[in-house]
Parts: structure tokens; C-alpha cells; sequence
């Protein structure tokens, strides 16, 4: 958090940008909407158009308190942002996709029951890493790559929404 606060990663804003985002995704939902009839963009399309109390995402520092000087880790909460909602229509549509299920840990205790029950080869070792900054350092255009691919793959895609990723 420190390091944020004290290089020039990050400047403060010029003005508040609540509002000119959610005009700009009000129409983005609302042209998605007219174009696949999705029933959940146009509710979502309309919300924006009369709601008013949105605020900017936070952020905010969550103790790492497992490190040396327990550090700061960097959070942001979007939670009554403008795409808080578009967020969690989001979620539905992308949690069942394929090839996620064997990477997944649900939580420690999970993890816990999982290792208990592995054994080891002879010369294999068990090793655990510490993900710095893991999602800032992922790259978005491989992220986007690989969720058209998997959207691509899926079919029961249709069941969930009616928006099309590919169409032009």
C-alpha cells in the first residue's frame, strides 16, 4: 500500500468520474440490449438510466498480517460502483465455464483435506508460492484471449444469456 501511495503509479483524479462512467455503460448496455433482447442488460440498462447513487470503487488496504511489518495489500471494493451490478450478471454467465474446476481451491480448510491426502513420489518435493500482485501482473489481452476461447468452447453458453460474444 505504501508503495502506491508513494510513487507516481497512481495520480489523483481531476474530477469525479462516477457519473461519465455510467453514462458511457448505460449506453453501451442499452445498445447490447436492443441488439440480443437479454432481458438482465436491459433491466441493467435501465437501472442506470434512473439511478443516481453510485460511488467510485475504493481503495482500501487489507492487513497481510503472515508478513514481515505486516504490510497493507492493496483491495478495491466496487460495491455500489456502476458495474457492481453488470459484475455479478457477469459472474453467472462466466462461472460454469470449463477447464477451471482442477485449479480451484475453495478455501485453506479445503486445501488442508486436499494435501493431507496426496503423497508424494520418491524425489518429488511440494512446493508453495507466494503470488505477489498477482492479478495487477496478469496480462488483459491474454486474459481476453483465453475467455473468448472458453466462451467460444462452451455450449451451453445460450442458457445463460442471450448476448453473443462474437458478433460484430
Amino acid at each position: 500500500m505504501t508503495e502506491i501511495l508513494i510513487t507516481n503509479k497512481y495520480a489523483p483524479l481531476s474530477n469525479e468520474p462516477t457519473e461519465a462512467s455510467r453514462k458511457n455503460l448505460r449506453s453501451l448496455l442499452h445498445t447490447y440490449g436492443t441488439e440480443t433482447k437479454e432481458p438482465e442488460i436491459i433491466r441493467l440498462a435501465g437501472h442506470l438510466r434512473l439511478a443516481s447513487n453510485y460511488t467510485p470503487p475504493e481503495l482500501y488496504g487489507l492487513p497481510k498480517v503472515h508478513n514481515p511489518g505486516d504490510p497493507f495489500g492493496p483491495r478495491v471494493s466496487t460495491i455500489n460502483s456502476t458495474t457492481s451490478e453488470l459484475s455479478w450478471y457477469l459472474k453467472k454467465v462466466f462461472k460454469p465455464l470449463p477447464g477451471k474446476e482442477q485449479f480451484v481451491v475453495k478455501n485453506s480448510e479445503t486445501f488442508l483435506n486436499g494435501i493431507r491426502s496426496y503423497h508424494l513420489g520418491t524425489g518429488e518435493i511440494l512446493v508453495s508460492y507466494d503470488m505477489k500482485e498477482l492479478f495487477p501482473s496478469i496480462p488483459t489481452s491474454d486474459t481476453l484471449d483465453t475467455l473468448c476461447n472458453l466462451l467460444n468452447a462452451e455450449t451451453n453458453l445460450l442458457s445463460r444469456t442471450k448476448l453473443n460474444p462474437f458478433s460484430s
